[in-house]
Order: C-alpha cells, then sequence, then structure tokens
C-alpha cells in the first residue's frame, strides 16, 4: 500500500489513477502519470512549458486515510531540534557578546 496526499491507495495504479483523474492540481495540467518501479512519473504542463517529476510515495500500513505519517524519524526530529537550538544558543551568546562591558 502507498501513501500519497494522507491517503493509503491499495497500489502505486491506483495512486497514478488519482493523480491523472485531477487534471489540474499542485503539480500543474497533468498529462500522464505513469508507473515504473516503485516511483510514478508524472508529466504535467504549466504556461505551455512541459515538465516531469518522479514521485516514490512512501508505504502505509491502513488503508483510507491516514495522517499519522510525518516523513521525519524520531531521529531526524532529535537531530533538527537540535541544530535548532545550537542556532539559538549561539546568536544569543554572540548578543551577549556584542553587548559594550
Amino acid at each position: 500500500m502507498k501513501l500519497y496526499k494522507s491517503y493509503c491507495y491499495p497500489t502505486l495504479d491506483d495512486v497514478a489513477l488519482n493523480i491523472v483523474s485531477n487534471p489540474v492540481n499542485d503539480f500543474g495540467i497533468v498529462s500522464s502519470a505513469t508507473v515504473v518501479d516503485q516511483t510514478i512519473d508524472i508529466n504535467y504542463s504549466v504556461k505551455n512549458q512541459n515538465y516531469s517529476i518522479i514521485v516514490t510515495p512512501p508505504d502505509c500500513s491502513k488503508l483510507g486515510f491516514n495522517n499519522s505519517y510525518t516523513g521525519l524519524s524520531t531521529a531526524d526530529s532529535l537531530e533538527i531540534s537540535a541544530g535548532i537550538t545550537l542556532i539559538l544558543v549561539t546568536a544569543f551568546c554572540l548578543k551577549v557578546l556584542k553587548r559594550p562591558l
């Protein structure tokens, strides 16, 4: 099963069918969506310019709407949080060092 736009589809073909059945979406005007291995090749146009994008929907375990997938693991979240904290602490230290003594 594959997750696309918070909905878990049974197969990649169903995801591709959903993308084509909504001809005007986030990409632009979709002309085709083809399943290639575990990805979907989407051809679309925006202002008469043709583009192609490859989408790899993640796996999901429950058919239907699934809002629990964030794309981030716990380790990723901790790493991002530590980075943001480091930036804030550095900015605070620089602010304190700029004060006149």
